[in-house]
């Protein structure tokens, strides 16, 4: 049994959209993700950064400090093409997760994964970027052992409207990363029925969102250089939904936030504040049984175990009825926590979808939770980072047996 935030080894909608949820799943020599809509084509690159003001806290070094992989994707000249390989340096990880999470794949293998190799992406690594305009940039934090790949699809729809996103690697709370000196670091998962150990955990992936956007803000490199730094936001999934609100909270440069089935273990994590929200969830997240043989292997009883998919299921809704105006609440019914990840298009891989499993993304079609969480996170982050209305954002949408939407 996996769980994206107790892991074990975890726009405007347009006719072109509409066509990507249809295409034809089947595998031959690549399968490509949906391609995005925007009008950029896409370039990407990576930086590693440390954090001399900080010790790593989750290593037996006392001398080590945090360090950071983040993914930058880019607008970029040229034209959009599926000719990159999907989370090139998280594969065969990955691999293992996906045989996790397929509990009835009898016969799933390694070997039988090498589908995943052929799964391709838009952005092109180090391609010439627009360098005559500037971009609001979103910085993007992944649910606890996961990794920065894992919301790829989000992150280049976002990029190809206009948008720097930036997607951090959080060290020891992510599937794999490296460091400077060449060692690869894996998850290690924090003690999350501590109240105060999973306020620390928080704490830490707040920290390293700031970190990153001062990174970002004084790096001197042609991507970087492209960024408008009076127009930031933050998004997340999971636990990484709830540092991606923390971090809006606490820091005057970031003017909107968004949160994927965020889990809310932040200190006062449920209070309202004065900056725009969107809070995109699932109507089936955590509705699959759990055993007591899971809660065992990740040492929890039930009742720490609920009290935690509480901070996911209701706590949500609590912080909507907090907020006084420029909230947002789409609840997709037939989502469940996975779907707002890359894992809802994973799911249809041949071999993945012949053993039945849903990842835990629940009954939804794949590249339709991919292209309703990417409808509504370009419409929320035009509205404010950019003061472009959308009728999204007002009711008048094309979804309505899928979600229900509230505003304030």
């Amino acid at each position: 049994m996996v769980f994206n935030f107790i892991f074990i080894p975890t726009l405007l909608f347009s006719t072109a959209s509409f066509e990507l949820i249809k295409k034809d799943s089947t595998i031959t020599n690549k399968f490509e993700f949906p391609k995005p809509t925007g009008t950029y084509a896409l370039g990407c690159s990576t930086y590693h950064w440390q954090d001399n003001n900080r010790q790593e806290i989750n290593s037996d070094n006392i001398d080590d400090k945090r360090e950071l992989a983040v993914k930058v994707w880019y607008p970029a000249k040229g034209s959009i093409e599926a000719n990159s390989q999907y989370a090139l340096d998280q594969q065969e990880k990955l691999k293992i997760e996906l045989i996790a999470e397929v509990k009835s794949g009898v016969g799933i293998t390694i070997d039988s994964l090498d589908e995943l190799e052929l799964v391709r992406t838009y952005a092109t690594e180090k391609a010439e970027n627009v360098y005559d305009k500037k971009f609001p940039l979103i910085i993007f934090s992944h649910g606890s052992g996961n990794s920065y790949t894992d919301n790829t699809a989000h992150c280049e729809e976002l990029a190809s409207h206009g948008y720097v996103v930036a997607a951090i690697n959080h060290t020891y709370g992510c599937r794999s990363t490296s460091l400077h000196d060449g060692r690869i670091v894996t998850f290690k998962r924090p003690e999350y029925s501590n109240g105060i150990e999973r306020a620390k955990s928080v704490d830490t992936w707040v920290q390293d969102i700031i970190f990153a956007l001062d990174k970002i803000s004084e790096t001197n490199d042609a991507i970087l250089n492209s960024v408008d730094l009076d127009n930031i936001g933050t998004f997340g999934h999971s636990f990484g939904g709830g540092a991606a609100i923390d971090s809006c909270k606490s820091d005057s440069r970031i003017k909107a936030t968004a949160g994927l089935d965020a889990a809310m273990f932040g200190r006062n994590a449920t209070q309202g504040f004065n900056k725009p929200l969107a809070l995109l969830i699932g109507g089936k997240s955590f509705e699959e049984e759990v055993s007591d043989a899971d809660l065992d292997e990740i040492k929890m009883s039930r009742k720490d175990f609920e009290a935690i998919v509480n901070m996911v299921v209701i706590d949500n809704h609590v912080l909507f009825d907090n907020m006084q105006q420029d909230a947002y609440k789409i609840n997709i019914l037939n989502a469940a926590h996975t779907a707002f990840s890359d894992f809802a298009l994973l799911k249809m891989l041949p071999t993945i979808e012949k053993s039945g499993a849903d990842l835990r993304s629940g009954p939804i079609e794949g590249r339709l939770a991919t292209v309703i969480v990417t409808a509504y996170l370009t419409a929320f982050f035009d509205k404010y980072l950019k003061n472009k209305d959308s009728s999204l954002l007002e009711d008048k949408h094309p979804f309505d047996s899928e979600i229900l939407f509230e505003k304030k």
